[in-house]
């Protein structure tokens, strides 16, 4: 990884161990490529230093530091320290959990809008500044990050997802199965 200001060593593994069960051919018998293969842990750091916000870093860190602290208190140890199965149990929890959040979320601001809408203050909505400075749980900010980081780069672009760089004819209404080996296409074309 490169070394930046954004992260002590024991932070930059565990973001590793992190993207690592995210992406984990290095741990599973495949020959698709991982998060080591294509440089995750590299590209999430430089993110933090080169892209995020301070506000963003400093929000995606407190979430490091809480995961940190949560796999201590319930393992007595830290989380780069654990078995791997223990990781990618806490990791599936903090997933799960943050995903649960997102979704209650999501089902209160449809809700809060339906209320809005429904007593005409949808113009008033459309005219102020949004004052929602939800922050996203970092297992969900560091996945993200990863899927990025691997479906951009060559080998998920091209090993992963289907590649071609100028696509050939345009051939509608066929299933996916027939369209490209059963594969996604890793560019959209018009």
């Amino acid at each position: 990884m490169i070394k930046t200001p954004t992260s002590s060593n024991t932070q930059e593994i565990t973001i590793y161990s992190c993207c690592i069960r995210a992406l984990p051919s290095y741990f599973v018998a495949t020959d698709t490529p991982g998060a080591l293969d294509v440089g995750v842990p590299a590209f999430v750091d430089r993110m933090l230093k080169e892209v995020y916000s301070k506000e963003g870093r400093d929000d995606y860190l407190n979430g490091l530091r809480h995961f940190a602290t949560v796999a201590q208190q319930v393992h007595h140890k830290p989380f780069v320290s654990l078995e791997r199965g223990q990781q990618r149990a806490l990791v599936q929890r903090f997933q799960d959990e943050a995903i649960a959040e997102e979704r209650a979320l999501v089902s209160r601001k449809q809700k809060d809008l339906v209320q809005r809408v429904r007593a005409a203050a949808l113009l008033e909505q459309r005219t102020r500044p949004s004052t929602d400075a939800h922050q996203q749980s970092f297992i969900l900010a560091t996945r993200e990050l990863a899927l990025l980081a691997f479906f951009t780069s060559q080998p998920g672009a091209t090993r992963v997802l289907q590649y071609l760089a100028i696509p050939g004819a345009y051939r509608g209404c066929l299933p996916v199965s027939q369209a490209g080996n059963g594969r996604r296409w890793a560019t959209v074309s018009e």
